[in-house]
């Protein structure tokens, strides 16, 4: 390599290194992994291989730690609602979101706020190409390159009120049309009401989506089902279902 010749001091290293250097760190490979918008090259087993062989020994003797997922859901459903905890809600939110959506979404912008600063997104991600059908979907039909999320830790289910506000929050021109609302449980029936207006007369896609549907897709994906499938049924129900 021509660097190595010109700087024979300097060390350099490729993607494959650095996820091997990172193998034995989850939250550093996760950052990388993120980074590149890449997947892992090889698999931790594999990677774990590199380790020193008191390191892998102590590993395969620990007791196995609850599954990622699992750690997730707890927090999310031990949080009281009400507006004391709605910055914890928040980031419970976040977290159990990159676990799910990990390859499809990117960017991850929290409390982004519009120029002209009199609204503000809890969340607001990039669509990736590679994402799964579902998110596609958003990308290549309904034309929205980002996704908006919000986050109501609510005590009452979610009314028509603020779903209007969310509404305000889509812009077809700015490639922001898809959003997707999170609270306790199921929305109003009037919240309802605007979520197919806003489909049916603006093409602007609205997803509320409760906490023990979240709860329930980290679980499963810990048993290794795939949460963009549930998903994309929540939207096709939806699409389907949507009236004149």
């Amino acid at each position: 390599m021509r660097v190595a010749e010109v700087f024979p001091t300097v060390k350099v290293w490729d993607e494959t290194k650095l996820f091997e250097m990172a193998a034995p760190f989850p939250d550093i490979l996760a950052q990388f992994e993120e980074l590149f918008e890449a997947d892992t090259p090889k698999s931790a087993e594999t990677l774990s291989l590199g380790l020193p062989t008191f390191m892998r020994r102590s590993a395969a003797d620990a007791p196995a730690e609850p599954k990622r997922g699992k750690v997730l859901a707890d927090a999310l459903a031990a949080i009281d609602r009400g507006r004391e905890m709605a910055t914890d809600f928040e980031n419970a939110c976040i977290n159990a979101l990159k676990y799910l959506f990990e390859h499809d979404l990117h960017g991850w912008h929290e409390q982004s706020r519009t120029v002209d600063t009199l609204h503000r997104r809890d969340l607001v991600c990039r669509i990736l190409a590679k994402a799964a059908e579902v998110w596609r979907l958003m990308l290549e039909d309904l034309g929205s390159r980002y996704v908006v999320f919000e986050f109501k830790n609510y005590s009452k289910s979610i009314t028509q009120n603020e779903i209007v506000t969310t509404e305000r929050y889509l812009y077809p021109s700015a490639l922001r049309k898809v959003a997707v609302v999170i609270s306790h449980e199921d929305c109003a029936d009037s919240a309802k009401a605007v979520i197919a207006g806003a489909m049916r007369e603006h093409g602007k896609l609205i997803i509320p989506l409760s906490v023990p549907e979240i709860i329930d897709l980290l679980i499963t994906k810990d048993e290794g089902s795939d949460p963009n499938t549930y998903l994309f049924e929540r939207v096709d129900h939806f699409l389907l279902g949507l009236g004149r």
